[in-house]
């Protein structure tokens, strides 16, 4: 089981919360890029015959895509997306070379995924990547979570950046903070030109409106964004220190980006004002934090069934209200489209069913659902006659609720 590394003098955890890596493929590319998503599932704890997955969209430009497990992205192919690479030849001699390219890209669920399948070695993704692909990271995103708010609190916080009373390394528009209240108060400095965001956010409101867990009373986030240089150069010091001084690092990028102040009333250059003191207090915390991963864990039907909620709502209500449900594909007029949405989510069920079967995973996770509901517990053949007893209640629903004209 993974441990959560947190320095007992600390209440804080740093970890990543976006990455995304682009790196050359070379001549054979439709072979590199299906090596590299082998290496990968193996390296994350996917199974690849099983967890990885073609999608018929694509983004960023490339023209191909795969999703490992539910949220780790890789993309590759493109003309748009080719890559100068610098080689030298057997007699030193440099010249440069285009190829196709791939991109891995982890948001912070697709870090929390791989981290929940038991990947803590975060080191050794940067080091595959960087080094043996020669790749480059154009993201990398830096969170500090403060889950107590002992040191500093958001409404302080809030209070010096309304009363403009901090520095910041931008100018122009994107030193002026932007205030967005959805889910909680997010502050946001930097703009979408800049190589450096900050975003601090109330990550407990987050969850609450999306419908995810959390136990604590407080959770604020430090979330500092870096791009294309500026991830580089931090990608390239997370290599060199093994994440060892993070927390370091992390004190004296953040203090880079915004610095809250003491105002002076006899000074209005607001650089030679002092650093505010409970500032000062939580960036030492900060210095004295350790890198930080989830634990892992498995997957569970209760938290498949809250994503489903949180998802599929909005679209659901959009396809009910636009009655998309009245005349199905087959021709069939229905006269209740709430029984015809759940028909044909079920023949959505059986065609995914029979292109894909439910592996040993998929039937531990219903079996650990059923178990802790004491119900009985389901076999491979078990599953089998569901789903044909799926079928005929399909049949049925349509024979009794469709107009037979």
């Amino acid at each position: 089981m993974v441990v959560i590394l947190i320095c007992m003098d600390s209440n804080l955890e740093i970890h990543f919360d976006y990455l995304s890596f682009t790196f050359p493929l070379g001549k054979d590319y439709i072979n590199k890029a299906n090596q590299v998503m082998y290496e990968l599932c193996q390296l994350f704890n996917f199974d690849f015959e099983n967890e990885l997955h073609h999608q018929d969209y694509t983004f960023n430009n490339y023209n191909q895509e795969f999703i490992m497990g539910v949220n780790v992205r890789f993309r590759y192919g493109g003309e748009a997306t080719k890559m100068k690479v610098v080689e030298v030849d057997a007699k030193g001699n440099e010249k440069e070379v285009v190829y196709y390219s791939a991109q891995l890209e982890l948001k912070g669920s697709g870090c929390r995924e791989i981290e929940a399948h038991g990947f803590n070695d975060y080191i050794a993704l940067f080091r595959y990547i960087l080094l043996d692909l020669k790749g480059r990271a154009t993201r990398c995103d830096i969170a500090i979570d403060d889950k107590s708010g002992d040191t500093l609190t958001q409404s302080y916080f809030l209070k010096k950046i309304r009363a403009l009373e901090f520095t910041s390394i931008w100018k122009g528009k994107g030193a002026t903070p932007r205030f967005e209240i959805s889910e909680g108060t997010t502050v946001y400095l930097g703009s979408d030109s800049s190589d450096r965001i900050l975003c601090v956010y109330d990550k407990k409101a987050e969850r609450i409106v999306r419908h995810e867990n959390f136990e604590g009373d407080y959770w604020i986030r430090f979330e500092m964004r870096f791009f294309k240089q500026k991830a580089a150069e931090l990608s390239y010091f997370i290599l060199d220190n093994e994440l060892d001084e993070i927390g370091a690092y992390a004190c004296e990028l953040l203090r880079g980006m915004i610095d809250l102040k003491k105002p002076s009333k006899k000074d209005t250059n607001k650089s030679r004002w002092e650093s505010d003191a409970t500032w000062l207090l939580f960036l030492n915390n900060v210095q004295k934090t350790k890198f930080s991963v989830s634990p892992k864990r498995f997957s569970n039907v209760e938290r498949k069934m809250s994503w489903r909620d949180y998802s599929m709502t909005r679209m659901n209500l959009i396809f009910d209200l636009a009655d998309a449900y009245c005349r199905d594909e087959h021709g069939n007029d229905w006269m209740d489209p709430t029984i015809a949405r759940a028909v044909h989510e079920m023949e959505m069920m059986i065609h995914y069913f029979e292109e894909r079967p439910l592996d040993a995973n998929d039937l531990a996770l219903i079996n650990q659902y059923r178990f802790n509901h004491t119900m009985t517990l389901l076999s491979l053949d078990d599953v089998y006659k569901k789903m044909d007893e799926m079928k005929k209640r399909v049949q049925f629903l349509t024979d009794k609720f469709t107009f037979p004209f």
